[in-house]
C-alpha cells in the first residue's frame, strides 16, 4: 500500500470525520474521496438529488453569490429569505428570549446606532431599539452564526450558489447549521 504525507490540519480534519472505534485513517480518506467523486459527478445538476454540503460556524463558507432556499430560526421558517432580514429576525428572537440589547450589540460585528436610524443603509430593529447598517452576504452570515452560537439559538439556512466562477461553490447546494 502506498504511503502519503499530509499536513497536520488535514490529519486533524480526517480525525474529526472518523467514527470512533470504527474508522481507520484509510477508511475515512476513502469515504472523503467517494463523497468528492459523487459531488463532482453531480456538478451542474444539483437539483437531481446531488449532495448537499453542510457547514457550521467553524467552517463557514463565502456565501457571496448565493440564493437562500429556506431559513429557519428555532425550527420556524423566517419571514423573508435574505441575509439582512434573517439577521434582523434573529435579533428580534434574541430580545424575545430576554437577552439584553447591549449583549446582542456586543456580539455583533456591524455598525450599530441606538434608536431608529434609517440613514446610510441602517435597518431599525424596533424590538431591540437599535439600528444596524445593512451587511453584505458574507458579513451578515458571520453575524448570524455569531449570534446563534453566542445565545444558543438554532438556525438552519439552505442555500444554493449561483452557477458562476465568482461563487465559492458554483451551482452547489449547502446547509448552514448553527450553533
Amino acid at each position: 500500500m502506498p504511503n502519503i504525507e499530509i499536513s497536520k490540519d488535514a490529519f486533524e480534519y480526517l480525525q474529526s470525520l472518523a467514527k470512533p472505534l470504527v474508522d481507520t485513517t484509510v477508511s475515512v480518506l476513502d469515504r472523503v474521496i467517494d463523497e468528492n467523486r459523487k459531488v463532482k459527478s453531480t456538478e451542474g445538476n444539483v437539483s437531481s438529488g446531488g449532495m448537499e454540503m453542510i457547514f457550521n460556524m467553524e467552517n463557514l463558507p463565502d456565501v457571496t453569490f448565493t440564493s437562500i432556499t429556506t431559513a429557519k430560526i428555532l425550527n420556524k421558517l423566517t419571514r423573508k429569505r435574505d441575509w439582512n432580514n434573517i439577521l434582523e429576525e434573529l435579533i428580534e428572537i434574541c430580545i424575545s428570549q430576554k437577552i439584553e440589547p447591549t449583549e446582542i450589540q456586543a456580539a455583533l460585528s456591524a455598525n450599530i446606532q441606538d434608536g431608529n436610524s434609517s440613514s446610510s443603509g441602517f435597518r431599525y430593529v424596533p424590538a431591540a431599539n437599535f439600528s444596524f447598517q445593512g451587511l453584505d452576504a458574507r458579513r451578515a452570515s458571520e453575524n448570524i452564526s455569531r449570534l446563534a452560537s453566542e445565545f444558543s439559538i438554532p438556525v438552519e439556512i439552505v442555500l444554493k450558489w449561483a452557477d458562476s466562477d465568482k461563487a465559492a461553490y458554483p451551482a452547489q447546494r449547502a446547509r448552514l447549521v448553527f450553533p
